[in-house]
């Protein structure tokens, strides 16, 4: 789709949620935004793979590579079906790319020129032996040696730069494609990965309180509710669980929820959590955690109260195989970071983040700079993802 298809696309898009439509009419724009960020996606895979598969040939074409790189930039940047953090996340991509095609372009450019001047040396020298030849009547044998020598320390230079440049290029195309292949092999640690290490737990240290919530909203419980009232079935949950329950009051009204009113009939044994939801969902209610207490109010309140919590992973993106050079640790770094960052957003309540679902409120993102994860979330995702990682 050319740049022009995607301007007219992106304001026919614009149009049309700016104006009146009916459900089927909204559901039909989401759909098709849906069909541009799987295009999009689809696009940065087949023209990325082209572009190495160009550096990689046995006559490579950097220019091209290049060229097909900054097209996808730009395709990404006017961009408007991905998500703010997905879009970020492929151009960080992208130009890491593009910087390293340009450096093996500049490393070709070096090698041709050192190939140049040991064709001119190996001229210099055919011209200068025969020169000797007739300097040895003259006695000036001496003078044809040192020049002769000094060649051919140019010409042995020459050579360990192509021989440097071509076992370099070998390992950059060896490491992209291993790149997606598990790692099967042992991994070898930075030197000063242990005070990496600490630098992340010190940061992400759940306190006692939050431990206590954690557990148990993970605890499995008995619920076997008959008619009960909502008064009922939260001192009931107090005295299993441990955890302390806030209601709003203006949230119970809007929903038409009374504690003596208000009856419930559930028979299941499951999660604390997932039994809270199942309760307050039923009732048109939601809940979040806040100062190490359970807030009942409204859904829409509920999506609102976000924290964002800043979480260091020098320790585990930096883990890569120092046989390699910094460019390529550079992009296992990369590599790694993803592999985290799709792992929480799989894993640790999906619908809650926006990569997954418009309408949710977490976001995730990378900051290379400090080497850290910044989420926005609910307290209760920020429990369950530092809960994983323990």
């Amino acid at each position: 789709m050319s740049i022009i298809h995607r301007a007219l696309f992106a304001g026919l898009t614009l149009a049309l949620l700016c104006v009146p439509v009916k459900a089927d009419d909204l559901a039909d724009v989401r759909a098709r935004i849906e069909l541009e960020r799987q295009r999009v996606e689809k696009e940065f895979k087949d023209e990325r793979a082209e572009a190495y598969r160009l550096v990689r040939a046995a006559s490579p074409n950097y220019v091209e590579a290049y060229v097909k790189l900054k097209r996808l930039q730009t395709l990404l940047e006017g961009d408007r079906g991905l998500s703010p953090e997905r879009r970020e996340q492929l151009l960080v991509t992208v130009k890491f790319d593009l910087g390293k095609v340009k450096e093996i372009a500049d490393e070709k450019r070096k090698v041709a020129a050192a190939e140049e001047l040991t064709r001119t040396v190996k001229t210099d020298i055919r011209r200068e032996v025969n020169e000797r030849r007739g300097y040895e009547s003259k006695g000036a044998a001496s003078t044809a040696d040192n020049i002769i020598a000094g060649r051919g320390r140019v010409v042995a230079d020459a050579r360990s730069a192509s021989k440097d440049f071509g076992d370099r290029f070998v390992r950059v195309g060896k490491s992209v494609d291993e790149s997606a292949k598990p790692q099967a092999e042992d991994v070898t640690f930075p030197p000063n990965w242990k005070e990496l290490s600490m630098k992340r737990s010190a940061a992400t240290k759940l306190t006692v309180a939050e431990l206590k919530i954690h557990k148990a909203l993970d605890t499995v419980i008995p619920a076997d509710y008959d008619g009960h009232t909502l008064e009922q079935v939260l001192d009931h949950l107090t005295k299993v669980t441990g955890l302390t329950f806030l209601p709003e009051k203006a949230a119970l009204e809007d929903a038409g929820v009374t504690y003596e009113g208000t009856r419930i009939t559930l028979k299941t044994r499951a999660t604390t959590r997932t039994i809270l939801r199942k309760i307050f969902g039923d009732l048109g209610l939601a809940y979040f955690v806040k100062n190490e207490t359970i807030n009942i109010t409204t859904p829409a309140r509920a999506k609102e109260e976000t924290t964002t919590r800043v979480y260091y992973l020098g320790d585990l993106a930096s883990a890569v195989d120092v046989r390699y050079g910094p460019a390529i640790s550079q992009l296992q770094m990369m590599e790694n970071v993803n592999r985290i960052m799709t792992l929480i957003t799989q894993t640790v309540e999906p619908q809650s983040w926006k990569v997954n679902n418009p309408d949710a409120p977490g976001t995730i993102s990378f900051e290379p700079i400090t080497m850290s994860l910044v989420v926005k979330q609910s307290a209760e995702m920020h429990y369950r993802i530092i809960g994983a990682g323990r």
